[in-house]
């Protein structure tokens, strides 16, 4: 992120209207970084139980691909009654 015409030196209060005019931390909320920050101090603030349902979640979502793949592979009349319905 840029400040256009941002004197060399600038004091605080300079810098201040610059930085409230060019809407920097708007921004910056909306870049990658951002993101992985909020996602990170929300999960630091996660209790015992909430991680555990985060940890059943990613389980989940890592044994789609396996079924969807076994599915394919086998049918799913075959797969109706094993584990992969």
């Amino acid at each position: 992120m840029v400040l256009p015409k941002f004197p060399r030196g600038a004091r605080t209060g300079t810098v201040a209207k610059k930085w409230a005019g060019a809407d920097v931390e708007k921004k910056f909320a909306e870049t990658r970084h951002a993101k992985k920050i909020a996602v990170r101090e929300k999960r630091s603030n996660l209790s015992d139980f909430e991680r555990f349902v985060v940890a059943r979640l990613k389980k989940q979502v890592s044994t789609l691909p396996k079924k969807e793949y076994a599915i394919v592979l086998f049918g799913r009349s075959v797969c109706e009654g094993l584990w992969l319905t």
